[in-house]
């Protein structure tokens, strides 16, 4: 499936289709890109086919509060690891530990209240806060995904980058040091870090190569840090403008978000 914009999408899944309704018009209405599953096996296709940003899923799908949990670990079992939300009326403490347990790192869950207002409804139904699904939902994606540009974005949760194409998204194949030299110098806000600093930052930092320490070769190091860059903006930037990195000649490097502001 082909997103048509860069806008965070969010599955939602909910058993009532008026709760539906009304969720993904607060969701459309602060900018998310809304796609909706009408039940449990179109949940898990939307969720492969569209590998959505988050995964707003209603806990008591199909009549049970079981029912949004196995939806959720027959997603987990595809290998997907979006952020998942579950939408709550009544779930005992135990459902909801085993649900965060199922969720994995970044879930949470929102509560449905009561609302009768009947300008939005002719009847009552349960729903979730508004502002506070809000709120939850972006610091979930605030942990992981982050828009580097017009064309390009960065999964650091998931350690993925994604670059534009003309029919779509496609993922980027950084090894294991070029993603943290990526995500060094996007952490850097705009300022030019140094070649010393850089590959200080990557290598002593211990994720890649605790047996390498400043005490190697600096050399060495420096000729990584450059092999690095340059795998990089060929990978990003096949076109060879090199609009992201930018180098400052006996300084270091400095990464750019054009179309960003």
């Amino acid at each position: 499936m082909i997103r048509p914009d860069n806008r965070p999408t969010i599955l939602l899944v909910d058993e009532s289709p008026r709760v539906s309704s009304l969720i993904r018009r607060t969701l459309e209405g602060h900018g998310f890109q809304c796609l909706e599953a009408a039940d449990d096996a179109e949940a898990v296709y939307q969720a492969e086919a569209a590998r959505p940003d988050l995964f707003l899923l209603d806990m008591a799908l199909g009549g049970k509060n079981a029912g949004g949990l196995e939806v959720c670990s027959r997603v987990r079992a595809l290998g997907l690891t979006m952020p998942v939300i579950y939408l709550t009326s009544d779930a005992k403490v135990e459902y909801l530990d085993y649900g965060l347990k199922i969720a994995g790192p970044g879930s949470d869950f929102v509560r449905k209240r009561l609302d009768r207002q009947p300008a939005v409804a002719p009847q009552s139904y349960e729903v979730p806060d508004a502002q506070e699904l809000m709120i939850r939902i972006r610091a979930r994606l605030s942990e992981g995904s982050q828009q580097l540009g017009v064309d390009l974005r960065m999964d650091k949760r998931r350690r993925k980058v994604e670059r534009r194409a003309d029919d779509g998204w496609m993922p980027v194949r950084l090894q294991p040091l070029e993603f943290e030299v990526l995500k060094a110098l996007v952490e850097a806000d705009g300022v030019v870090v140094g070649t010393w600093e850089l590959f200080q930052t990557v290598f002593n930092g211990g994720s890649l190569d605790p047996n390498e320490s400043s005490n190697s070769d600096p050399e060495k190091f420096r000729n990584r840090v450059w092999v690095a860059v340059s795998n990089i903006r060929r990978k990003i930037d096949p076109s060879g403008v090199h609009k992201y990195i930018h180098t400052h000649h006996g300084i270091g490097y400095r990464f750019d978000m054009p179309g960003q502001g």
